[in-house]
Order: C-alpha cells, then structure tokens, then sequence
C-alpha cells in the first residue's frame, strides 16, 4: 500500500497518514526520518508472515532505509540462487 504525502516532510504528519492506512495494513506499520525524507509503511502478511519483512527495512550503519510495494512472486527460485 502506497500513499504519497507531500514534498515537505513533518514527522507528525507521517505518522498520521500511517495511522490512517491502519485498515489496508493492520498486520504492522513502521517510519523512517532521516535529513529532509520520511516515509511510513502499513503491511498486510500475505506469504511471508515472519517479522523479518517489516517494513521500511533500515541499514543503521549506512543510514539508509527502504520500503516495498508489491510482490515477489518468484521469491522461491531466487532464494536458492541467494
């Protein structure tokens, strides 16, 4: 599920639309702030219904963090060749 705020980002607000999305992703819900970007995410655990897949996925080291919409439906085949 994805939803576009604005260009000038307010931790607050992230927060609130994140809220607001509860119903389409109730299974968990992050945010990630960082210099001038945020973004949140609401996941709906269809395949993988492990805590690995929350989301935004942050590198801490690196500072940097990700999220995803959709899905991988050759997950299986790429996981053998990881």
């Amino acid at each position: 599920m994805e939803k576009l705020v604005s260009k000038a980002h307010r931790p607050s607000r992230i927060v609130e639309n994140g809220v607001s999305l509860h119903t389409r992703g109730p299974d968990a819900g992050g945010f990630f702030v960082q210099q001038g970007l945020a973004f949140g995410h609401r996941r709906l655990s269809i395949l993988d219904l492990s805590p690995n897949s929350q989301q935004p996925m942050i590198d801490s080291e690196l500072g940097l963090g990700i999220v995803f919409n959709g899905c991988i439906y050759n997950f299986r085949e790429m996981r053998r060749e990881l």
